[in-house]
């Protein structure tokens, strides 16, 4: 009941290139956060590129050109009118920056004065490694192997279900997303490679691209452990696109030895072991301006399920769903991942019909979502 939107390279089949085009095209205005001045550079990180390019937005009429401080030189241009603001883009060369992170400071000027508006962005550079992952944050796609990428995922209960990978891959999906169990000790990890061996072997075979679940547990400090002792284990296989911290953690989380403020310190200790990928947590619920459960601080992908199959006009609220989040996401350049309902058991009234699969699909695309996932694989009912 799922028709595919990519072929097996991963770039879509002829007749939907054009679609795709619209979607990864980058637009000088990307949505407005509100902001009066507003600046994003091109990638999450750098490594073998010469130069970054920095992005100003500004609503004060007043604003005649932007200018950004980068390691001690200034960087101008002359903002030009756009649909929703005025901007410019400026091109910064990255060869004499250090390693690690560069703060960009970003000041506007009027036709005879400074304005009191800045605003704050950074530039990382990192070691080029085979196996990063980056994000355009002008298009809030993801980059793999140097070409946009949108994954179109599976999701597995288990992985140890090796034997549905090859329908899945037959399907045309590109990636699949089970859940990992934690490895917090040498002896938990050595019990779970086995398994995680066989599953990565697999997908190598199939050419599938992998989005580790991880599961969750008690402590914040033995979930965290758990993920981070995988991370150690698999971060050079150019497998992972990332790591999918925790499911719906507004549902669970919260005790007297779990709070909402672990969230952001998950996210920064996911990001020191792997600085190289996303992580994000998926979450139920979606407060427009602030994110889910514990603020788009928390993730470099804003990621949610929606799963109204049988329930009123479901096309419409994932169109609606997905263009709230895209408006929190796009504009500070973050992708938008959903999760799309195969399902029709437990608390799903039915499956979605093959009509209603493409249709969903289709429309969370043309929303801004930059990658699909789909709960869950056979038996669906």
């Amino acid at each position: 009941a799922v028709v595919s939107v990519f072929a097996e390279d991963g770039r879509p089949p002829a007749q939907n290139r054009r679609l795709t085009r619209t979607i990864l095209q980058p637009a000088a205005t990307v949505g407005d956060t509100g902001a009066a001045l507003r600046a994003l550079v091109d990638r999450s990180y750098y490594t073998t590129e010469t130069h970054a390019r920095l992005r100003i937005w500004c609503t004060d009429p007043r604003a005649q050109t932007a200018s950004a401080e980068v390691a001690g030189r200034t960087y101008s241009a002359t903002l030009a009118p756009g649909p929703a603001a005025r901007w410019a883009e400026l091109t910064i060369p990255l060869a004499d920056l250090p390693a690690g992170e560069t703060a960009v400071s970003v000041t506007l000027a009027g036709p005879a004065e400074s304005l009191p508006l800045a605003a704050g962005e950074r530039i990382v550079k990192l070691e080029d490694k085979p196996y990063g992952v980056k994000v355009d944050r002008f298009s809030s796609t993801f980059i793999v192997d140097g070409k946009p990428f949108i994954p179109y995922c599976m999701g597995i209960h288990s992985i140890g279900q090796v034997d549905r990978l090859q329908d899945i891959k037959d399907h045309g999906f590109n990636t699949i997303c089970g859940i990992f169990s934690g490895s917090s000790t040498e002896e938990e990890l050595k019990a779970n490679l086995p398994a995680f061996n066989r599953f990565f072997d697999e997908c190598r075979r199939l050419g599938l691209k992998i989005i580790w679940w991880n599961a969750g547990g008690e402590s914040y400090e033995k979930i965290r452990d758990g993920l981070l002792g995988n991370i150690a284990a698999f971060r050079d296989s150019d497998l992972i696109l990332g790591w999918y911290i925790l499911d719906e953690p507004e549902g669970w989380w919260e005790s007297p030895t779990r709070k909402e403020a672990d969230l952001p310190r998950f996210h920064e200790a996911v990001a020191q072991a792997d600085p190289y990928r996303p992580n994000f947590f998926n979450y139920y619920s979606w407060k427009p301006g602030y994110g889910g459960y514990g603020g788009l601080v928390s993730s470099d992908v804003g990621s949610l399920d929606r799963y109204p199959i049988g329930r009123g006009d479901g096309m419409k609220a994932m169109d609606d769903i997905t263009r709230t989040m895209a408006a929190d996401c796009l504009p500070i350049g973050k992708p938008v991942n959903i999760w799309l309902q195969l399902y029709g058991y437990d608390d799903a009234v039915r499956e979605a019909t093959a009509a209603e699969q493409r249709c969903q699909s289709y429309l969370c695309l043309i929303a801004g979502a930059r990658s699909l996932m789909y709960f869950i694989y056979k038996p669906m009912g």
